[in-house]
């Protein structure tokens, strides 16, 4: 379910391991890959690494282990 009432607000350049660090550290551990979607990606969703930098309205869906 994607949360629209409650953006998390980042820098640009902001990678997704940080974004893993700032809902939750120990999800860093358990993190597999993230699928990032938004109006800016001509291919639609793309499924990126935990190093992966983001856009500007880039969406997020993190997958972990458990």
């Amino acid at each position: 379910m994607v949360d629209f009432q409650k953006p998390l607000i980042l820098r640009e350049g902001t990678t997704v391991r940080e974004v893993c660090r700032k809902i939750n550290r120990s999800m860093i551990d358990s993190f597999r890959y993230a699928i990032v979607s938004g109006k800016n990606r001509p291919i639609g969703e793309q499924r990126v690494g935990i190093d992966y930098q983001l856009m500007d309205e880039d969406i997020v869906t993190i997958i972990s282990r458990f």
